[in-house]
């Protein structure tokens, strides 16, 4: 994992970033588990900052397609506590 797909999800913190700033920034989860609880999304960096697609490969966002293989990201896994704050999260390396 490079350090600018750390350095683009900086503005994600335990205990102090809401579910509202987190969905505002990223946009529609990839996929979500426990209700909501946990939501994840397929990311990676660009000279523009950090993508995301909103579905997983084999899905309906062709964007992922255009990413090259040799690139083809990580999952970010978001966990909320019961106040909607984040709880943890994580970067996954995206299976294909």
């Amino acid at each position: 994992m490079g350090p600018g797909l750390v350095q683009a999800t900086t503005f994600i913190q335990n205990g102090q970033t809401t579910r509202e700033q987190v969905l505002l920034k990223l946009g529609i989860p990839s996929r979500q588990f426990e209700t909501g609880r946990i939501l994840a999304w397929r990311v990676r960096t660009t000279e523009e900052g950090l993508a995301t697609v909103s579905d997983f490969p084999g899905a309906d966002d062709l964007r992922y397609n255009t990413w090259p293989a040799s690139s083809r990201g990580y999952d970010l896994i978001v966990v909320f506590d019961s106040r909607d704050l984040v709880e943890t999260h994580s970067l996954v390396p995206a299976r294909r």
